[in-house]
């Protein structure tokens, strides 16, 4: 029994020693794995002091990027995302802290667990040993769960750390994008200034040709308006003058075709020769031959009579008095060639008379007289000598009486009708309408010889007055267009009553008309002639009056010409220089002319004001566009301030001594710089060769960049530097005499250099090519008043610590 409590408790003893040496083996672990929490809480401490220099840069890049740029907005966006993410990280690191609160806890919930265990092992070790093993194994089973939660709180740092590195790249790469976005919208600005510019310069040159052209154009058309308006002058002169060479009475006799009422076995009795201008009448056996100005034949229309007659109509338009007569017996045409009135168009149209052509001729001249500045005005007279009373036949009372009486405005001998009724007209069917409205109350009456014979005189006046503002010139004409009454035998139309004082009162009025002729001037008297045989005796009648108006001469003809100014009636002697036909040519073709070059001037003028609406609009979108990638672009790139950084260093990587000297003085040497006879960076190397060649560039100490503008030419930077110049001794004893004796100062200057801030402005273009603009003060004057300083300093005190701070304090200075 005692052997058996001995075994016991040697056993127990042994539990016991193993169940310490366990228990120190967990307190050992316990004690490790506060270690690693210590070290994971500093290492989450590390991570706190990264995420708040992350969220320091974040800030500093968001306060830079949202003053000036929509992009880095974005950006900073995204940046707050992640710093939004950082946060739950960060909540993250809290929970685990948590954890890691809650495993102490767990680990003194523990180190009581095991107190009491250790008190229930010894109780049981006195009672139950055998619950000693499930003891252990809980134990272990305890250490294991706190080396798994040790080892997800690891991997939960290691997470948190990637989580960081991904955070800094990310922000990297959108620095890198912004870089490249920056470039590209500088590219694109620069390529639309430069196409702007250009664009502006084609503009100059196309306004100033433009402009060129048109004073060549506006003179070439005034010479030309010129020429036109001397040729209208010369053309009005010169046809006028033919007509006057032609004669002023001019005889044409028509000869009428056979008519229904003739009878289908007629005869003529008159025989037309156009190639001679004769006409011959048998009568009687006997033959009788007449020559006048024109014959036409029966088969002769109205086209041609009017051709004839349409130069007298040109003579009135020119401000001349025109008179034509139509003369014949009863049914010979005469009404029909003066008055028909058919309108073009209605099938019938080559019909017309002489009066509807004559207005559609002055209508078409009119027209084209007011492109040289004529305007003119028309009135029309229709009256008719029944029975030798005057009728108004466009009154609107048909019992209107007029009364004949001298008109002493108009000549000596000239005749008026007092209150004739004149209408204005304005275009051909007007004209029409009158015609159509006189004929309603003319007198007509049935005769043996014609079913609507005219029973008296009518006379168609139309007044024209034409007004050049320009020239100050008024024209006054008057065409008359007479359709006498026929002429007849009373044996032949059986006029009895009525009719037969008509008819005494026709062929009185026309005997008379011979002995009045020389009082009307301008009258180019028409005759029409019957072909039958029966009228054969009319029409010899007829033949003999017209040969004797043919040899009538009434004297030159008067132009109604009159000055604006005065509108006094002046008269005009005419020199024939060119014939009409060339003058007309050129007439046309100066309007021709006249027509391309206004055409010309206005697709030039259309097209002046397209470019200029063209470089509005790109104006307008490139400052747009500039206020934009201004907005956009902020303060300079930094990608853009290293690169220009990196190439006004490139004389510091590899370069020989000279090399670097005459790269950096490129920079910094006005152009117009002039020492020794030489102009720019030849200039102050010859000044230094000659003062000192032991002057030596070192290096760029401080640089800084700002863009300040951007131009045509590409990016002005203002750029602030501070340079470090080496100096050697005969430099020295060159530049500063009175340091030659002082060792010491000699001294202080061999092993210092000296520290000279710069300001200089300069462009850099796509290409980074650079070229001077302004560098203020220039290296040279920047060396005098440092070397000035330097000598004054030397010269003026005995002590070196005078001199030395001096210089110190130029080289800690960094300008703002």
């Amino acid at each position: 029994m005692l052997d058996f409590a001995t075994s016991a408790n040697v056993k127990l003893e042994a539990d016991n020693t193993q169940l310490r040496a366990k228990t120190t083996d967990v307190d050992a672990q316990v004690k490790d794995l506060e270690t690693k929490y210590t070290a994971a809480s500093t290492s989450l401490r590390h991570v706190e002091a990264e995420l708040q220099a992350c969220r320091t840069a974040k800030d500093e890049a968001v306060a830079l990027v949202a003053e000036k740029s929509e992009l880095v907005r974005v950006v900073s966006a995204e940046v707050h995302e992640h710093i939004r993410q950082a946060s739950v990280e960060k909540e993250l690191r809290v929970h685990t802290d948590a954890q890691m609160r809650e495993l102490r806890v767990e680990q003194l919930a523990t180190n009581a667990q095991m107190e009491a265990v250790k008190a229930e092992m010894k109780h049981m070790s006195e009672r139950h040993a055998d619950k000693l093993g499930a003891a252990t194994a809980a134990l272990e089973a305890m250490e294991a769960q706190l080396q798994a939660d040790a080892a997800a709180h690891a991997a939960a740092v290691d997470k948190l750390r990637e989580v960081t590195v991904s955070l800094e790249s990310e922000l990297h790469t959108w620095r890198l994008k912004e870089a490249d976005n920056t470039m590209v919208e500088m590219t694109a600005l620069v390529d639309a200034k430069r196409e702007a510019d250009v664009l502006k310069l084609r503009l100059k040159e196309l306004n100033h040709h433009g402009t060129q052209s048109l004073h060549e154009k506006d003179a070439r058309i005034a010479a030309l308006e010129a020429k036109l308006k001397d040729g209208e002058v010369q053309r009005r002169k010169m046809h006028n003058t033919i007509q006057e060479l032609r004669g002023n009475v001019r005889v044409f006799a028509r000869t009428r075709p056979f008519l229904p009422s003739d009878g289908t076995g007629a005869v003529s009795a008159l025989a037309c020769d156009g190639d001679l201008q004769c006409v011959t009448l048998k009568r009687d056996k006997e033959t009788h031959a007449f020559t006048f100005d024109r014959v036409f034949a029966p088969v002769s229309g109205q086209d041609a009579v009017f051709e004839e007659v349409s130069e007298f109509v040109q003579s009135a338009i020119d401000g001349y008095q025109v008179c034509l007569f139509s003369y014949g017996q009863t049914g010979s045409g005469k009404t029909h060639t003066v008055r028909r009135p058919c309108m073009q168009g209605s099938g019938n149209g080559h019909m017309r008379g002489i009066i509807p052509r004559s207005i559609e001729k002055i209508m078409a001249e009119v027209t084209k007289s007011e492109a040289q500045g004529w305007r003119y005005v028309m009135h029309a007279s229709f009256l008719e000598i029944y029975n030798e009373t005057v009728r108004d036949l466009l009154a609107d009372k048909a019992d209107k009486k007029l009364v004949l009486k001298m008109d002493p405005k108009n000549g000596q001998n000239a005749v008026m009708v007092q209150d004739l009724t004149l209408v204005t007209i304005d275009s051909l069917h007007q004209v029409e309408g009158l015609m159509e409205k006189a004929a309603r109350v003319r007198s007509v009456a049935c005769t043996d010889m014609n079913a609507q014979s005219s029973r008296s005189h009518s006379v168609f006046s139309l007044h024209l007055r034409g007004v050049n503002d320009a020239q100050g010139t008024v024209l006054e004409g008057k065409l008359n267009l007479v359709d006498l009454a026929g002429s007849e035998r009373l044996s032949r139309s059986g006029a009895t009553g009525s009719r037969l004082k008509e008819t005494q009162a026709i062929n009185k009025s026309l005997s008379c008309l011979t002995d009045v002729f020389a009082a009307i001037g301008n009258k180019s008297p028409h005759v029409n002639l019957s072909p039958t045989v029966e009228s054969a005796h009319e029409s010899l009648c007829s033949l003999r009056f017209a040969q004797h108006v043919n040899q009538c001469e009434l004297g030159k003809p008067k132009r109604q010409l009159k000055k604006k100014s005065d509108e006094d009636a002046v008269k005009t002697r005419v020199d024939m220089t060119a014939d009409e036909e060339r003058l007309v040519k050129s007439r046309k073709r100066c309007a021709v002319n006249q027509r391309k070059y206004r055409a010309k001037l206005q697709i030039i003028d259309n097209q002046r004001r397209m470019n200029m609406d063209e470089l509005s609009r790109v104006n307008q979108r490139l400052e747009g566009h500039i206020a934009a990638s201004i907005d956009r672009r902020g303060l300079w790139c930094h990608a853009e301030e290293q690169s220009i950084l990196e190439y006004l260093r490139l004389f510091e990587r590899g370069y020989t001594q000279s090399e670097r000297q005459d790269s950096f003085l490129r920079y910094f040497v006005a152009p117009d710089v002039c020492f020794n006879g030489l102009i720019g960076v030849e200039g102050v190397k010859s000044y230094w060769t000659t003062r000192s060649s032991r002057l030596t560039f070192l290096h760029v100490k401080y640089v800084r960049l700002t863009p300040v503008a951007h131009t045509s030419e590409g990016t002005m930077v203002e750029m602030h530097c501070v340079i470090e110049v080496a100096l050697a001794s005969p430099t020295v004893a060159a530049m500063f005499p009175h340091v030659v004796r002082r060792p010491d100062l000699v001294d202080k200057l061999l092993s210092a250099p000296l520290h000279i801030p710069l300001h200089a402005t300069y462009v850099f273009d796509d290409n980074k090519q650079v070229s001077w603009q302004s560098c203020v003060p220039n290296l040279v004057q920047a060396l005098y008043t440092t070397f000035g300083n330097l000598n004054d300093v030397v010269a003026a005190t005995s002590s070196s610590a005078a001199i030395h701070p001096d210089v110190k304090g130029q080289s800690d200075s960094q300008p703002a």
